[in-house]
Parts: C-alpha cells; structure tokens; sequence
C-alpha cells in the first residue's frame, strides 16, 4: 500500500547507521539506500529488505537466507550481494530453479535483472 510506504521503511535498520546494520553495508554508493530486517537463529541468517534508487524512485526488494554453521562468512557474502544490488552491476545472479513457483516466475526474474543490470549473467540451476 503506497498510501504506508514512507512508514514502513521507517522502521526498517538504515544500513551503517542503525539498529541491527548499523556495523553493516558500508561502503555504498550513497547513504541510506539501503533498508532492511536481519534474521538469525542458530544455524541461519537472513537479510530482508530494499535498495533504494535515486530519490527513492526505483525501489528493488531482496530476500537472502542461509542455513548451515558459517554464519559469519554467510553474512560477509550476504552483504556483499546487497552492495553489488545497490551498485546495479551485480556479475552473476544464481537462482534455484526449484525455488520458483513457474516457469514463469523464473522468467519474470531473469527479465527483471536484465533490465535493471544488462551486463549480469543470470543462471537458474
């Protein structure tokens, strides 16, 4: 609901500045960009959230999750993901073919990365 948008965001951590992401995410092309929810239990991290395009036009949502017991290295490649996203030239996006509701939904995906970021290798394996 648009009508909610600027509230929502509000209370999501601002990368490097605050709450849970306020050691996390430096280094991006500009402050603020990006917002978002951490997740962790005992054997699994996630990062949830959004980039923020310019005067928070273009918005591009994500949502990564990792199980296994390398939480820490987890969250250095997590983040490293969201700083490529924020830059708009991530290199590779690999998506588990499984984890698609269709055919059509992994279409939709490779065709958004493409318009967003031309020059990424997109793979569903």
């Amino acid at each position: 609901n648009p009508a909610v948008r600027d509230e929502y965001l509000a209370h999501l951590a601002i990368a490097g500045q605050d709450g849970t992401l306020h050691e996390r995410l430096s280094g991006l092309p500009a402050r603020g960009i990006v917002r978002a929810k951490t997740g962790t239990l005992r054997n699994a991290t996630s990062l949830s959230g959004y980039v923020l395009g310019p005067n928070n036009g273009q918005v591009i949502g994500f949502s990564m999750i990792y199980n296994g017991s390398q939480l820490g290295a987890a969250r250095t490649l997590i983040d490293e993901l969201v700083r490529a996203i924020a830059k708009r030239e991530p290199l590779r996006a690999v998506f588990r073919d499984s984890g698609f509701a269709s055919d059509d939904a992994r279409i939709n995906a490779e065709q958004i990365f493409h318009e967003i970021s031309p020059a990424t290798d997109v793979k569903a394996i």
